[in-house]
């Protein structure tokens, strides 16, 4: 799919908005992919119309022939450092980047910068919930997970059903990463996503929390269910509950 798939009639670039994106698949089904190791137990197969968002480092499943993505998504700001290069490179579907990453992964052509509201990350007055997008009037809100991003997107695009897959929220911090703050740097492979070389030897990510990524994916679960839409979890295993089970 990829690129064929682009917003309005070309690729999308800096004139394009969020607004572009409402009703862009609508009726379709879409798989949003997560990186957990249960990717690994996971059978990639879905049918040719399903609209599938992939995340940071997913770029790997790709060249090693395991996924094409229609939309490649990312959130987080250290993922957009380390993975730079990777992502720039990314010719094979559209790249969703916030706006404040602008310095990392410039406006260019199969790019869309989006809006976020970042208020679910306030170490001091973060709502019990983030916001979900349900217009393109915008901003997108992070959720201390990228696949929230992809939820609202797939939800703007008109997607239904909707399947999370590779979603574990089952996380581990080895004993031999080095933190500091937020910030952990891996001196080691990597236990948490479907490839030890995610975030391998030398990689920096931010210390994942679990509880708040739950709770967004649960508020995510009532929103479409608000509006009659069907939002469910194929993750075989993992943590993730409040969200329907429901089979590819």
């Amino acid at each position: 799919m990829g690129l064929r798939l682009d917003v309005t009639a070309g690729r999308p670039g800096p004139d394009h908005s969020l607004t572009d994106l409402v009703d862009r698949h609508a009726g379709a089904p879409a798989v949003i992919v997560g990186n957990g190791p249960s990717l690994n137990r996971t059978d990639p197969w879905w049918p040719d119309e399903t609209v599938v968002f992939a995340f940071n480092g997913a770029w790997r499943l790709h060249l090693a022939g395991r996924l094409t993505p229609t939309w490649h998504v990312v959130e987080d700001r250290l993922v957009a450092e380390e993975e730079a290069a990777a992502l720039k490179a990314i010719d094979w579907a559209p790249l969703v980047v916030p706006r404040d990453h602008r310095d990392i992964i410039p406006p260019g052509p199969g790019r869309l910068h989006v809006p976020v509201n970042w208020s679910f990350y306030d170490g001091v007055r973060a709502p019990a919930v983030p916001g979900f997008a349900t217009t393109g009037d915008g901003p997108l809100f992070a959720g201390q997970s990228v696949a929230y991003l992809a939820l609202q997107l797939a939800f703007l695009m008109g997607c239904d059903p909707v399947y999370l897959v590779g979603v574990d929220l089952d996380y581990r911090i080895p004993v031999s990463a080095r933190v500091s703050g937020r910030v952990v740097t891996s001196t080691g492979p990597d236990p948490n996503h479907h490839d030890p070389d995610y975030f391998g030897p030398g990689r920096r990510w931010h210390l994942p929390k679990p509880d708040r990524m739950l709770a967004a994916f649960r508020h995510a679960a009532v929103v479409y269910a608000h509006h009659g839409r069907r939002l469910f979890n194929a993750t075989p295993g993992g943590r993730l509950t409040g969200v329907p089970r429901g089979r590819l």
